[in-house]
């Protein structure tokens, strides 16, 4: 048997090994944008994209690392108004609501909608080859976490708001409906500092383009 000599005992690093891209089931998994990279287009040099990585910090899946693009540079229409909604998500999903720089989107946690694609088989139109495809995941939406720091989907946090409703009933019933409550109570709602809110939060104006000297298409002439 042949050897193969190195020229230095080898150490094994357990922290570089090969990454595990079997596919997570779908679901709302808690992470954040750890690493953005500018990667040019294979047939269009020109019309790059940013390619994000995106890490789950929590649950059976810590650590594992997906990957979501942003078509920052694509000329269609439809792309650029695309990756506006994109950008937009991302902002609000993080509480970046004003920036000047993507990179201001990394490290902040969120939500991240993680779905299964199956397995497929796709024959080329041009060749008539077939091509195998196997299962993979899919990055298909992002969400703020709750307030209060809990990383759960807020479709399961949704449920503990609703008995407050069967609790009121009791309170109609007790006194007789001859006194009026008071005006003073009735005219200091909590709403106005939530709208003042929302009003100070404005996600509208897209960040410029990150890693790359040329301005997107969507953010040309603003």
């Amino acid at each position: 048997m042949s050897t193969f000599s190195l020229p230095m005992t080898w150490t094994a690093n357990p922290d570089q090994v090969l990454g595990d891209f079997t596919p997570i089931p779908a679901g709302w998994y808690p992470g954040s944008i750890v690493e953005m990279e500018y990667k040019p287009k294979k047939d269009k040099p020109d019309e790059g994209y940013l390619q994000l990585t995106v890490e789950i910090d929590e649950g059976d899946h810590k650590g594992r690392q997906l990957f979501d693009n942003l078509n920052m540079w694509d000329q269609s229409e439809k792309a650029q108004q695309y990756v506006q909604r994109k950008v937009n998500t991302l902002c609000m999903s993080t509480g970046q609501h004003q920036i000047t720089d993507l990179n201001q989107l990394m490290n902040n946690r969120l939500l991240i909608q993680v779905k299964l694609r199956e397995a497929r088989e796709v024959v080329d139109e041009n060749t008539g080859e077939t091509k195998k495809y196997d299962a993979q995941n899919q990055i298909s939406n992002y969400k703020a976490i709750p307030t209060g720091g809990a990383a759960t989907p807020p479709a399961t946090q949704a449920q503990p708001t609703q008995p407050p409703q069967t609790q009121s009933a009791p309170a109609q019933s007790g006194p007789p409906a001859t006194p009026t409550p008071p005006p003073a109570q009735q005219t200091a709602p909590a709403q106005p500092p939530a709208q003042t809110q929302a009003q100070a939060a404005p996600a509208q104006t897209p960040p410029p383009a990150a890693a790359t000297g040329s301005v997107p298409p969507w953010l040309q002439g603003k």
